[in-house]
């Protein structure tokens, strides 16, 4: 079975969605067969890897999995990227629809069912969570094997840290027993602003080493754009993608990969 993977954070704007992209995105290029789930239903990164799927309203997603009227693997979708693969919630942006998938994820089991069947299929698949502490959230780390906790380097994320950390503990006892930390990302470092310096600071010097990635992914506005434009572009040069390149090489021990079975329905992996 391939490892579930979230990336889940109580504040918005952090780069959970953007560190999704970029390990999935190398995950890929280093041959290990990658799903990207986009479980906001903002879409933030299903819209990065394929704008016209993500504004089609008859695209299929977790929402039409957690029905019952589609598999998974019928519902993932092949990227531009070789390896790399993406399902999104299959829902119109819009506040009901959101509220509608967040009560499909009541069901006890359901998404842990659906992404444990996924898992025959990929080495790795990376959860996109939504920010927050809400039923999304809970339902992907009560599937997950481990979890990456992005932070900005500012001072207002600290005060979102321990109630995360709390809560996965809290899922981990009781509903989760193999969900593990696999560590706390700080992202958006800028060197030269004092306050950044103090929260990266302050993070490694409050927690154990072994939950702090060493790697500190720095602010860096060619990240934003490379999912913009065409796979391969100038952003994988960039002081940021050099940080994420680090990073995995910190995952790739803790991913396991299985032979996998060849699926001949259309749009499978």
């Amino acid at each position: 079975m391939g490892h579930i993977l979230s990336v889940t954070s109580q504040k918005g704007g952090v780069g959970k969605t953007t560190t999704a992209l970029q390990v999935g995105s190398i995950a890929s290029a280093r041959g290990f067969h990658t799903l990207i789930v986009d479980a906001d239903p903002q879409g933030g990164a299903i819209y990065a890897l394929n704008p016209a799927l993500a504004e089609d309203r008859d695209t299929v997603g977790l929402f039409q999995v957690f029905c019952g009227e589609v598999e998974m693997a019928d519902a993932v979708t092949r990227t531009p990227k070789s390896g790399l693969f993406v399902i999104g919630c299959g829902l119109p942006n819009s506040g009901f629809h959101q509220q509608v998938f967040e009560d499909a994820t009541r069901a006890t089991g359901l998404f842990r069912e659906s992404l444990q069947s996924a898992s025959q299929l990929f080495d790795l698949i990376l959860i996109d969570c939504p920010p927050g502490l809400g039923l999304v959230s809970t339902a992907a780390l009560g599937a997950s094997d481990s979890a990456i906790i992005p932070i900005q380097c500012e001072p207002l994320s600290l005060r979102t840290l321990p109630p995360l950390v709390q809560q996965m503990i809290e899922i981990k006892q009781s509903i989760n027993h193999r969900l593990d930390i696999a560590g706390i990302l700080l992202t958006m470092f800028d060197s030269g602003n004092p306050a950044s310096q103090s929260v990266h600071r302050q993070i490694r010097n409050c927690f154990f080493e072994d939950l702090v990635f060493q790697t500190t992914i720095p602010r860096d506005p060619a990240l934003n754009s490379l999912y913009m434009s065409s796979p391969g572009g100038s952003g994988e040069t960039s002081p940021g993608w050099e940080a994420y390149e680090k990073l995995f090489t910190e995952l790739e021990s803790t991913i396991r990969t299985v032979e996998k079975t060849t699926l001949t329905t259309q749009g499978s992996p």
